[in-house]
């Protein structure tokens, strides 16, 4: 696998930054060809304990956490129609062969992985590169 400064990101695993006054540091990556481009997924450990991911792509960045909800059935998946999710309403922005990809009100985002039983829900929101503090680049 090529490293991460040949695929244009500027994200570096070892780097560290800071979401919502809480630091972390990023400790995986993994590269998804979509039919867009391509998917960059960060895996981040917070200071607190916490494990988080941080999906990039086309220079937007979201950070989520997995949460406890249930994943509505993958067959029932539509792009552009909605699901409900801790009683919020998330656009299925892309499905893809293992993750679908949500975009919620105010900038929320969302994560459906159907590559683990039972499947995983991964909810946050979209943020700023800059906001991230990022150093270590």
């Amino acid at each position: 696998m090529s490293s991460p400064e040949a695929e244009g990101s500027p994200l570096r695993i070892g780097a560290r930054g800071l979401y919502r006054g809480a630091a972390f540091s990023v400790v995986g990556h993994a590269r998804l060809k979509t039919p867009l481009g391509f998917w960059h997924d960060w895996l981040l450990t917070f200071e607190d304990g916490r494990a988080g991911r941080l999906g990039e792509t086309d220079g937007a960045y979201a950070v989520s956490f997995k949460t406890t909800h249930a994943a509505p059935p993958r067959d029932g998946l539509k792009p552009l129609g909605t699901v409900e999710l801790g009683g919020r309403p998330y656009r299925v922005l892309e499905i893809r062969a293992a993750t679908t990809e949500l975009l919620g009100e105010n900038g929320s985002f969302g994560l459906l992985d159907y590559s683990q039983e039972p499947p995983a829900v991964f909810l946050g929101e979209y943020q700023d590169f800059d906001a991230l503090a990022f150093t270590g680049l």
